[in-house]
């Protein structure tokens, strides 16, 4: 099943995010991907384990100005890609 994603802001000027992970199956364990939009593609930001209740708090250098951020889980056996929607912050 797909996970639904959610990005949390704690504080965009220094990169603090919270990022949470709910589905059918424990996300425990699993990697999200922060990601920014460049131009037309998506960069890796940075990455980060979520606990035990499928949630992490994590920082990630974004550069000063707006910027339209994500997270997205890999696919792995037995799950499938996810997404969050798209955050726009001003760090």
């Amino acid at each position: 099943a797909e996970p639904k994603l959610t990005l949390g802001v704690r504080n965009a000027r220094i990169g603090q995010f919270v990022a949470r992970a709910r589905a059918g199956e424990s996300y425990a364990g699993k990697l999200v991907y922060l990601q920014r939009r460049v131009g037309n593609r998506w960069r890796i930001v940075t990455r980060a384990r979520l606990g035990a209740n499928g949630a992490v708090r994590f920082r990630g250098a974004v550069p000063r100005g707006k910027h339209r951020l994500r997270i997205t889980t890999p696919p792995s056996p037995g799950y499938l890609r996810g997404f969050s929607t798209v955050v726009t912050v001003r760090g």
